[in-house]
């Protein structure tokens, strides 16, 4: 079923892909926490304040993930921008934060030549190896996402198409679900996974989003970025995981 406007408000088909829901394990966290809290109190004890350093950013960790998450969708003219979370809640951030501190700390240790300090030479060097590529991980999954009738484009400037891309719903290992954008350019398979917890959108509605502006694009149909900001940030329907329904949702002036 496609697209249909009706004065304010959009109709169009609602699909529950996925009966995934998100809940922070709290034993885990306030396990982190804890341990966090310990390694500072050992870090001042035995006076090694690179380490008291260290875990203060495993204490912050679980912290900064329950802080109440933000959605912010805005749609500039054509097109929707839908941000990501403040850095504070990107979790390869903090973990490089925390592997930086811990070889630092180490190699800052062997340097002044203290006491067995050689002993640590092999978990110094783990943690400068994976410092660097969580970086780059939290780096890369940088930036807005924008969504327009024609296409989809991620912070990190990989663009798909909609017509030549392939769109599908992918359910994780972990039971995550996530959309998996597929295509080819100039004879090379370029593909990326997009996971809509770290925009604070449900799943369901940004899938149901893009299944529709598919098939309008198909169509030969224009969709309004107002009608997209009211697609992606409509609240989900009770249903049953596979059903399909017809929403209306209202349709903002932007």
């Amino acid at each position: 079923m496609g697209l249909k406007s009706e004065g304010r408000a959009v109709s169009y088909a609602w699909t529950k892909h996925s009966p995934f829901v998100y809940r922070p394990n709290m034993k885990r966290l306030t396990v982190l926490f804890l341990l966090g809290i310990a390694g500072i109190a050992l870090g001042v004890m035995i006076g090694m304040p690179l380490m008291s350093v260290t875990f203060v950013g495993i204490a912050l960790m679980p912290v900064a993930l329950l802080i109440p998450p933000r959605t912010r969708v805005d749609a500039t003219g054509d097109r929707v921008v839908a941000h990501r979370q403040p850095v504070h809640r990107n979790t390869a951030f903090w973990l490089s934060l925390v592997c930086g501190f811990v070889s630092v700390a180490m190699f800052t240790l062997m340097a002044t030549g203290a006491s067995q300090a050689w002993r640590l030479v092999i978990p110094a060097l783990a943690a400068a190896s994976v410092a660097p590529i969580l970086g780059v991980a939290s780096y890369r999954d940088r930036g807005p996402l924008v969504i327009s009738s024609e296409g989809v484009t991620f912070g990190n400037g990989a663009r798909y198409v909609f017509g030549d891309a392939t769109i599908v719903f992918r359910e994780l290992s972990n039971g995550v679900p996530s959309v998996t954008f597929e295509s080819m350019d100039s004879g090379v398979h370029r593909s990326t996974r997009l996971l809509t917890r770290p925009y604070n959108l449900d799943f369901d509605s940004v899938m149901s989003t893009l299944d529709h502006l598919q098939e309008c694009c198909a169509d030969g149909r224009a969709v309004t970025a107002a009608e997209i900001e009211a697609m992606l940030t409509a609240a989900p329907p009770d249903v049953g995981v596979g059903e399909t329904v017809t929403i209306t949702v209202p349709v903002g002036a932007g």
